[in-house]
């Protein structure tokens, strides 16, 4: 059997391994010179830049993935907990830093809130059941259509994880102090979404966060990749970089094969798409193949927020934790700005990761990286980038200057900007829409589309924008989830 897989991304390379490991012929085709789709980097000037996701959570996820292939993840990658797990930095002066030290973790959470110990205490009750009946119900188990999730269990199981609720609402059961809550809530932004606007189940990001830490891998996070692609290639795998998809070839309703820019045509007995879902079924596959999913239906997806991304090369150290936030007063409203009204918001929250305070092989000797994240509308806005990106970039250095970083621009000597129009283009996620499909209520779970057409047969899809979402964990997940509906399709 030979299957074909559009994207050398996580979910690619994943479920390329897990395929190859049952002994299927797979060969990836990858548009761009290099592994790891959204997860990248680049070099510059001796500068090592990881320029997608920056935080690892869930190490057992990844450890289970090279055990279930035979391999230990020790030999491919040296991951570190970080502790504190980032620092929070709020406009009127005060911080938090969480800690999976639960005395430290109240302690924090004391110098703000009252009687913070005992909401505190009474949050990890809840999000521990709460995680366990998300990983049985939920996330580790595939689903053709929402009604899977109508059974007795599913239904008490969504009501009592607080999926009718939004993220930060659902705070307000244990914590009173704004601050407080969002500091349990602005893990929302990893996935792209409002924490006014996320299902209260996903309190089970801060939740992993602050009881299983926030990790990282020596090199940076593109490590990862590199190892996954190491995997591959040991599994016999065949990597075509530098090879895009113009087509998806469906042959009475079932996909064969793959026919390339070039010309090629691939033949195949089925093919994965790790491409973002939309971008596949609008630019992949011909409308008249996909009766079922018209363009109208495809474009209604609701899509998450975008980014705008600032990459420096700093002289000298930078005074800051490896993880840091930088929160506006009103930062909830920050994403009425994004969402609905789709313009900039005069004071943006502020993602900054600085690695060489742990890693200071990323950069040259007496420098460092810094990593600069500012959620944004996505491209279905009217924003030009172009005038927009240098008012950001000095809103970024004026917030950063407040908290004693002040002679920062002076001592960039590498810079590159990256706007959601690089991130429609490099990676060609409709809308520049970074987190790929929105995880809102209806495009969760059962509702999320799922990893296998209803329609046509043979094309099945893997990675954040299908079942059951985005993140480096999740999206392996995601990809033994595949790997399950495979072998029971196939018997492999």
């Amino acid at each position: 059997m030979k299957i074909a897989v559009i994207g050398a991304g996580v979910g690619g390379m994943a479920s390329a391994c897990r395929l190859a490991r049952r002994g299927v012929r797979v060969e990836i085709y990858e548009k761009n010179g290099r592994v790891g789709g959204r997860l990248s980097n680049f070099q510059k000037d001796n500068f090592r830049v990881d320029t997608g996701p920056t935080l690892l959570l869930m190490p057992h996820v990844l450890r289970r993935f090279f055990s279930d292939i035979g391999r230990n993840a020790e030999d491919y990658l040296k991951l570190a907990k970080l502790e504190p797990v980032y620092r929070i930095y709020f406009e009127d002066g005060s911080q938090i830093a969480p800690s999976t030290k639960t005395m430290e973790m109240i302690e924090e959470i004391g110098r703000i809130e009252r009687n913070g110990e005992a909401g505190y205490s009474r949050w990890l009750a809840d999000y521990r059941r709460y995680y366990e009946i998300a990983m049985r119900e939920f996330i580790m188990k595939n689903f053709d259509s929402p009604l899977d999730m109508l059974t007795p269990r599913g239904i008490i199981s969504l009501l009592s994880g607080g999926a009718l609720r939004d993220l930060y609402s659902k705070t307000g059961d244990y914590f009173s102090d704004p601050r407080v809550r969002i500091a349990f809530s602005l893990q929302s932004v990893y996935i792209g979404a409002a924490p006014t606007r996320l299902p209260a189940v996903y309190g089970l990001i801060p939740y992993v966060e602050f009881t299983e830490g926030v990790w990282y891998p020596k090199g940076g996070l593109y490590s990862i990749a590199e190892a996954l692609e190491k995997l591959c290639l040991e599994l016999g795998v065949r990597i075509n970089c530098g090879k895009a998809v113009q087509r998806i070839i469906v042959k009475d309703g079932s996909a064969s094969g793959l026919l390339l820019s070039d010309g090629t045509v691939v033949e195949a007995d089925a093919v994965i798409s790790n491409a973002d879902l939309p971008y596949t079924y609008l630019h992949l596959i011909s409308e008249a193949n996909r009766p079922h999913f018209p363009d109208s239906k495809v474009r209604a997806l609701k899509k998450s927020c975008s980014a705008l991304m600032f990459y420096w090369g700093i002289e000298g150290k930078v005074g800051l934790p490896h993880h840091s936030f930088f929160l506006p007063d009103e930062y909830l409203k920050t994403f009425e700005d994004i969402f609905d009204r789709r313009v900039m918001p005069q004071k943006p929250g502020i993602y900054v990761a600085n690695p060489c305070a742990h890693d200071p092989s990323l950069a040259p000797a007496g420098k460092s990286v810094l990593y600069v994240l500012v959620p944004v509308p996505n491209t279905a806005s009217a924003i030009s980038w172009k005038d927009e990106a240098p008012k950001v970039r000095k809103a970024v250095l004026e917030r950063l200057s407040s908290h004693g970083i002040s002679d920062l621009e002076k001592r960039i000597v590498m810079e590159k900007v990256f706007t959601p129009e690089d991130w429609k283009a490099s990676f060609n996620v409709e809308d520049g829409a970074t987190f790929g499909l929105s995880p809102s209520l209806f495009q969760s779970a059962g509702f999320r589309p799922p990893n296998k057409d209803r329609r046509i047969r043979n094309l099945y899809f893997v990675g954040a924008s299908t079942h059951p979402g985005g993140g480096i964990p999740i999206v392996l997940m995601s990809a033994e989830l595949l790997e399950r509906r495979l072998a029971k399709d196939y018997g492999i």
